[in-house]
């Protein structure tokens, strides 16, 4: 349900200035086609100051840019015409949401606050692809948010157009005075056939204080109450056990100016799209995104790094692995999100409770956060709670940060913290964190970046955050040289250098990490990308890989390689890294990566990744205190294939499969962090397959309807007859573990 007040508005729409008073007749409507026709836009403002900023020569652009900027009562609405004559090639790559698109396209970043802090992008492309993220940090983005809004594409011999409507409501807006708001923009425009893109304000995506130096506008603004309800009804039927399952819930979403409440009712896990198959030997837990709704709205209030790819709240954990029983997933009962601002002061709350699973009792998520904003940055306090019953376990991690914008180009950030635990059995032991980074863009052609953190030994945020790993301090550098222009006839558009420097050590003072990167990058005048690059680590103790049966000291690994990425060629296009690694004790590894992509027609493409690896020295955990080295040869495939048969219809497949055949070499035990020859292990055979085709079809923004069939099969073989890859996919699919079809309808009100 809608509570949008019919009554028309005449709205105004400033830059720094008062401007003339825009169409008041909202009745009227703007039909959203694309072109720019109707009568309202000519009384737009409109936006046409756009430079060249990749390369960052702040050049007059070959083609001109249009933007106009109308604020109507039932939303934000953008019109952009794109000029581009015959001369200039257009590209078309169909796309589903998110992806990112090689394609001609535009991108409107908007900080609805106006404060400097979030910001959203809305990117269409001219084959109609979309893509939609949260801009936190200045320079993160996060797409697992899918905003509500709507857009058209239209085409003519000149160029292109688009139109856009941002509902008021897809995000929270800053303070409203008398019927208006100001609001911070960045637009940008690609032509990707020449690896150009156009920007106003004239700054690329790499200012560190992206968001903070957008162009200011002040806009007539509704902050009218919202409420949509989304129900959902899904229906599993498991092939394999024969069985079928019915599931049903809501989120329910209400908003109002700066102020949004949100709530679930068993929310759906999101089988309608799978994540992408991983197979890891490692000791250290792989980053999964969210992909529920409810978690991805309304969230960006609550992304607090913490350093090192770590964060204070990953909603993955509600709903993730019982804490005992069986693997899988626990079942929501439900969650509530509020976050609002009083003036300079956001809050913001999110409670969350699971069903008891089979064999273990639900957890419970708590999670209260305030921020304080000002004109150069942001402080806030945030603390967790998390209930585990049946591990009788009580986890609360209370932390402080803060962003600084000192000056144009300098951002500085910082995070201090403590976890305290209630473990039954295992004592109550507290852990710290500190976490400091700085990001300065000296000069068009150089930017350093610097970071150090220390995560305390009994540092625990994993109950609701993610960390790989405590126990760690790190210092990193990171330095990058551009050359923003070569000579006209020079087929290179634009190059830089960049090196790193990170060094990691453990709470024993042992180095866990010491490595030197440099790599040096050349864009072309055709869109061709070409990246060489080297990695140099000293030897090191890896403390984590026996899981904590003691600690191996490894010598010195380098890696090297080569990345490059073809510009379009009629309907393909690829992508190719290859390399050489050191692993192990002595050996390499040699590993290619190969991405052939066709584009057939303007709805239709499909690519096959594939990545083919050999390794003479793979170490690996066996068991306790043992470690076992082989000659290892890996496949991994993943396909995907994307049909747009109409408006509102998306097909999309996407197989992957993951090979691998090891052959003992030796075995070693590890005593006081040294090797001693033991028994050899087995060998062994390993393939995992997972399958997807998945139907979409949108009614309506918020009303979809899909139809999923997924497939999945694994094998593993130990001290078997060598065989090839082929008879290992074989046995992979033979032995199935999963065969589900899903239908799954939502409809919002």
């Amino acid at each position: 349900m809608r509570f949008v007040p019919s009554a028309s508005l005449a709205v105004l729409l400033g830059l720094g200035v008062a401007l003339p008073a825009l169409a008041a007749n909202a009745a009227e409507g703007i039909q959203l086609d694309g072109r720019l026709d109707e009568p309202e836009w000519a009384q737009a403002l409109r936006i046409d100051d756009f430079r060249t900023v990749q390369p960052l020569t702040r050049e007059q652009p070959p083609v001109r840019t249009e933007v106009r900027v109308l604020s109507r009562e039932d939303g934000l609405y953008f019109g952009i015409h794109a000029e581009q004559p015959p001369e200039f090639a257009r590209t078309r790559h169909p796309t589903r949401r998110d992806a990112q698109a090689r394609a001609d396209r535009v991108n409107l970043m908007i900080d609805f606050e106006g404060e400097g802090s979030t910001a959203y992008e809305f990117t269409v492309s001219i084959s109609g692809g979309i893509q939609d993220a949260i801009i936190t940090g200045q320079n993160g983005y996060k797409y697992d948010w899918d905003g509500v809004w709507e857009q058209a594409v239209a085409e003519d011999a000149d160029g292109w157009s688009v139109e856009v409507r941002l509902p008021w409501g897809i995000a929270p807006l800053g303070r409203v005075e008398d019927g208006r708001t100001t609001i911070g923009v960045y637009l940008s425009r690609v032509v990707e056939q020449r690896g150009l893109r156009f920007s106003h304000p004239h700054y690329d995506f790499e200012n560190p204080t992206f968001v903070a130096d957008m162009a200011k506008f002040e806009i007539a603004a509704r902050s009218d109450l919202r409420l949509d309800v989304v129900p959902y009804v899904a229906v599993a039927n498991d092939r394999l056990l024969r069985s079928t399952d019915t599931r049903a819930g809501a989120d329910v979403y209400l908003a109002r100016g700066a102020h949004r409440l949100n709530a679930t009712l068993a929310p759906d896990f999101g089988q309608v799209e799978s994540d992408a198959l991983v197979v890891d030997f490692s000791a250290l837990e792989v980053f999964f995104s969210e992909k529920r709704p409810f978690f991805t709205e309304n969230q960006a209030l609550f992304d607090v790094p913490l350093g090192n790819n770590a964060l204070l709240v990953n909603t993955r954990r509600i709903g993730g692995r019982p804490d005992a029983g069986p693997d899988g997933i626990s079942d929501v009962d439900g969650a509530i999100k509020y976050t609002g601002a009083f003036g300079a002061f956001d809050i913001g709350t999110l409670l969350a409770t699971e069903a008891d699973p089979v064999d273990a009792r639900g957890r419970d998520f708590r999670v209260l956060r305030g921020r304080w904003r000002t004109a150069s940055g942001e402080y806030g306090a945030t603390v967790t709670e998390t209930l585990r019953p049946t591990l009788d376990r009580e986890a609360r991690v209370a932390v402080v940060d803060a962003l600084w914008r000192p000056l144009e180009g300098l951002q500085l950030r910082g995070a201090v913290g403590e976890s305290r635990i209630d473990d039954a059995g295992q004592g109550d032991p507290d852990g710290r964190l500190l976490w400091l980074r700085m990001d300065h863009a000296v000069s068009p052609s150089f930017r350093q970046e610097y970071e150090l953190a220390r995560y305390g030994r009994d540092l625990q945020v994993n109950d609701l955050g993610f960390l790989q790993r405590a126990d760690m301090s790190l210092l990193r550098a990171e330095y990058t040289w551009y050359r923003r222009a070569w000579a006209a006839d020079s087929r290179v558009r634009d190059s830089s250098w960049e090196t790193e420097l990170l060094w990691q050590r453990n709470g024993a003072g042992e180095r866990i990490y010491g490595g030197w990167e440099l790599g040096h990058s050349w864009a072309f005048r055709n869109a061709a990308e070409l990246t060489a690059y080297t990695l140099l680590r000293t030897s090191y103790t890896d403390d984590r890989v026996l899981r904590g049966n003691g600690d191996v000291r490894l010598p010195a690994q380098h890696l090297a390689g080569l990345y490059f990425a073809s510009p379009r060629m009629c309907a393909w296009r690829f992508e190719t890294d290859l390399g050489v690694e050191q692993e192990g004790l002595s050996g390499w590894a040699r590993f290619l990566e190969f991405t052939p992509t066709w584009f057939l027609g303007e709805r239709f493409s499909t690519a096959l990744g594939v990545y083919l690896g050999d390794s003479s020295d793979w170490l690996i955990w066996d068991s306790g205190n043992r470690l076992g080295r082989y000659a290892r040869r890996q496949a991994e495939f993943d396909w995907t294939l994307e049909w747009f048969p109409a408006a509102g219809h998306e097909v999309r497949l996407r197989a992957q499969y993951v090979g691998l055949r090891a052959q003992a070499l030796a075995g070693y035990a590890v005593q006081a962090g040294a090797l001693s020859d033991a028994a050899a292990p087995s060998d062994f055979s390993l393939g995992t397959l997972a399958a997807q085709i998945r139907y979409r079809y949108e009614f309506a923004p918020q009303r979809e309807f899909y139809l999923v069939l997924s497939r999945g099969g694994e094998y593993f073989g130990e001290d078997e007859e060598a065989f090839g890859m082929s008879r290992l996919f074989d046995r992979s699919r033979a032995n199935e573990t999963a065969n589900q079809l899903l239908a799954k309808l939502r409809w919002g009100f």
